[in-house]
């Protein structure tokens, strides 16, 4: 059956594939039809870093709820925090590191090209 609703709190949390902070999944790829690889819940602890990467067929999306953090774009350095969204193009190197005092909360999303 196709997966209509999901409450946060049921969804086992787990390991990011960057070994760095962790996720709860809403939806992968066998979810849907459509090109959407994961959409997810990430939270990173103060500190916590996803070191330096880059997805040759997918982009990212990213909408943060709380905390404050870096998140280093293709060299260039963005401050996030509540509110911000931020969109992670095809092929373009990005780190994101949680700082100040909680934990950097976000909900994102990949999509296949």
């Amino acid at each position: 059956m196709t997966k209509i609703i999901e409450y946060l709190e049921n969804i086992k949390g787990e390991s990011t594939a960057h070994l760095s902070g962790f996720k709860k999944v809403f939806l992968e790829f066998f979810d849907t039809e459509t090109d959407l690889t994961q959409f997810a819940y990430g939270e990173l602890k103060s500190g916590e870093v996803v070191e330096e990467h880059v997805h040759p067929t997918m982009e990212e999306f990213f909408f943060f709820l709380k905390g404050s953090g870096f998140y280093n774009i293709d060299g260039r350095v963005h401050h996030v925090k509540q509110s911000t969204f931020i969109r992670i193009p095809s092929n373009v190197k990005h780190s994101l590191e949680a700082k100040g005092s909680e934990s950097l909360c976000f909900i994102y999303f990949g999509v296949g090209i």
